[in-house]
């Protein structure tokens, strides 16, 4: 057993979904701690613990549910949309709401495959997609502050000159940078 806190401890003590690997090792889905590979000896004690969190690509560390797609590819429900896995995390692809994904709000250990399509569940009902045809990859939109609430007028205004002027400072910063490159615009 793999427990919190011991040798061969799990990244965090509330499991929200299990599921067996094609080579024998146990894939645990955990609440706040990420995705837990857990390497299993010939009589199923755990003998090594593999971890794939956020800080390693992962789209969130809150897993909700684990399947395999028909070409092998782990694909990984999180609070924060789709992560689909290569490997042994070799290449990890990220799919949310930028990406055309209608939910985030996924339900723990709700997903099967069937005929090759993954059917999740969430909280606006089943998701269900082929995971041979993702969505093309765009580029997220891009920030903007349309009004500062809860200040004064004087001390909005400094704000924004502040944004202003540091926002000027790194456009300046991107354009030497570009140009030490021999980047030029057209």
């Amino acid at each position: 057993v793999a427990a919190r806190g011991e040798g061969h401890a799990l990244s965090h003590d509330h499991v929200s979904a299990l599921l067996e690997a094609p080579d024998g090792s146990v894939l645990v889905g955990t609440a706040g701690g990420g995705l837990d590979r857990l390497a299993l000896d010939a009589q199923g004690n755990v003998v090594g613990v593999e971890r794939l969190s956020r800080s390693d690509g992962l789209m969130d560390d809150n897993v909700m549910a684990l399947a395999y797609a028909p070409d092998g590819a782990l694909w990984v429900s999180t609070r924060g949309g789709f992560s689909r896995i290569e490997g042994n995390g070799e290449r990890i692809d990220n799919y949310g709401p930028v990406d055309g994904l209608p939910t985030t709000v996924f339900n723990p250990k709700a997903v099967t495959t069937i005929d090759g399509r993954l059917y999740w569940g969430t909280q606006q009902g089943v998701l269900a997609f082929d995971p041979a045809v993702r969505p093309p990859r765009h580029a997220p939109p891009p920030t903007v502050i349309a009004s500062i609430d809860g200040f004064d007028e004087d001390t909005a205004s400094e704000i924004q000159a502040r944004a202003r002027e540091y926002l000027e400072k790194i456009e300046a910063e991107h354009d030497e940078k570009r140009k030490a490159l021999g980047v030029k615009d057209e």
